[in-house]
């Protein structure tokens, strides 16, 4: 009921009011709801790449390791002044230990100044390269 006419009634401007602070209020709390949980989905995914980077991190250590410290040991070794064949013969079975023992290891070379090269890799049976090489029957590696 209006008194004069014009304008809106009471109950009309408290009604307005009343939805106006409604939406006005749930736009701030989906605001800060969106905010709050963007950056607590950023959080954790940043803190789950770090567990995965620090996981992927020990895997790749774990498999260049061994590889590395046979390296360093080869390297120290009377090996790498060995100057005859004879003489880099009796390191065999000290490389077949080394190739045995790491898993993350296919093979072990060692190259000399003057341009030898001197290689041990174990022979697959079902290998092509090992097909092609034609190696006697029963050989477990390639010297």
């Amino acid at each position: 009921m209006r008194p004069s006419g014009k304008g809106f009634s009471l109950h009309v401007y408290i009604s307005t009011l009343f939805l106006a602070l409604l939406f006005g209020f749930a736009a701030v709390a989906i605001g800060v709801q969106y905010t709050r949980t963007k950056s607590m989905l950023l959080f954790s995914a940043a803190e789950l790449f770090q567990r995965i980077g620090q996981a992927a991190k020990s895997q790749i250590e774990g498999i260049s390791e061994p590889a590395q410290l046979t390296a360093r040991l080869l390297s120290r070794s009377r090996l790498v002044a060995a100057s005859g064949a004879s003489e880099r013969l009796g390191f065999v079975p000290f490389l077949i230990q080394a190739i045995e023992g790491g898993k993350s290891l296919s093979s072990a070379y060692v190259g000399y100044k003057n341009g030898d090269f001197y290689a041990i890799r174990p022979i697959a049976p079902g290998a092509r390269w090992a097909r092609s090489i034609r190696p006697p029957a029963g050989s477990a590696y390639l010297v």
